[in-house]
Formats: structure tokens, C-alpha cells, sequence
């Protein structure tokens, strides 16, 4: 943690709102607060992280894992600070792209086949999978409620991202 400490950067984000996309833009910033508390696999300490009113805090534990609190309790998000970052690279790369929201019965199993995974920003409670026109972005939602259920995000790239996305949705 200690090589990330300053880091300030911002992160553009887009998102299917009730009244049509939405675009909007967060501030994150690596400076460490007095939070300090053990669980069985070690330590974990408290970082600003975004910039916002949230219910959570932000928690780097001594094993690399990047996570929340959700009151005690430490829940994992990204592996490491590393995987953290690349995710938000990537959510503001496809932020000037067109968001969705999926569907039930919606084919998830075959836009995943499809798309190559994004190993730099992917682990076990968030995984990437984006090319050049498509991008599909999955997390475990952020409680200490199990089993913890996940949330899809994706986005397509002009008019030849909306037709494959539609031609993968048309075709099961």
C-alpha cells in the first residue's frame, strides 16, 4: 500500500440511470486514515478511496486483497491495488461508450465466450471481459450478506457493438 500512498486519479464512469444513460466522474485518492482491525487472515486498514458519501470504507489488508467494510467486516472487491486501478481504467475507457442493462434469460454464458477476459483487472469477485466493440463487466455486490450476488455492466462501442450485443441477445 505503502507505494500507492498519494496517488490521486479520476474516474469517469457510465451507467444505465432510469431516465436513460448517465454519465458521471469520481475522484479516488490512496491516503491512508487510523482504522486498523484483525480478522484470521491477517490485518486491514482504512484509505479514502473515492471521494463520496458511501457506507463503506475503503480497506487494504496485509495479504494485497483490496476491499470494503460492511460494518467489521472485511469483503473482499480486487485481489490486489493493481487490479483495482486497471478496473478503473477500464471503466473509464468505455465510459464515452453506450451502457445496458440486461435483461432477464439475457445470454450472459455466450457474450462471456465471446469476449476475452481482462486478466490485469480481473479476480475471483470482479471479472472484466472486453474487446474492441464490446465490454462486460461483473462484480460481487459489496455485503456481508451471503451468498453475496452479482451485478453485470456492459457497454457497446458505436453502431457494430449494438448489433453484435443484439445479435447475441436475438440469438437464444
Amino acid at each position: 500500500m505503502q507505494r500507492f500512498a498519494g496517488l490521486r486519479y479520476r474516474v469517469r464512469r457510465s451507467l444505465v440511470l432510469p431516465d436513460g444513460p448517465g454519465l458521471y466522474e469520481r475522484p479516488w485518492e490512496v491516503t491512508l486514515f487510523d482504522y486498523v482491525r484483525q480478522d484470521a487472515r491477517g490485518w486491514h486498514f482504512d484509505w479514502c478511496g473515492e471521494h463520496v458519501s458511501s457506507p463503506v470504507r475503503h480497506l487494504q489488508h496485509t495479504d494485497g486483497r483490496v476491499g470494503v467494510a460492511d460494518a467489521n467486516t472485511f469483503i473482499p472487491v480486487y485481489p490486489t491495488m493493481l487490479h483495482l486501478i486497471e478496473s478503473h481504467a477500464l471503466f473509464d475507457a468505455y465510459a464515452d461508450w453506450e451502457p445496458f442493462g440486461l435483461s432477464v434469460g439475457f445470454p450472459l454464458d455466450r457474450l462471456r465466450v465471446e469476449l476475452p477476459i481482462v486478466r490485469e483487472a480481473s479476480g475471483p469477485w470482479a471479472r472484466w471481459y472486453a474487446d474492441g466493440e464490446l465490454a462486460l463487466h461483473e462484480n460481487l455486490m459489496w455485503t456481508s450478506i451471503e451468498p453475496r450476488r452479482w451485478r453485470l455492466s456492459v457497454w457497446a462501442r458505436e453502431a457494430i457493438g449494438r448489433r453484435r450485443l443484439g445479435g447475441i441477445m436475438l440469438s437464444d
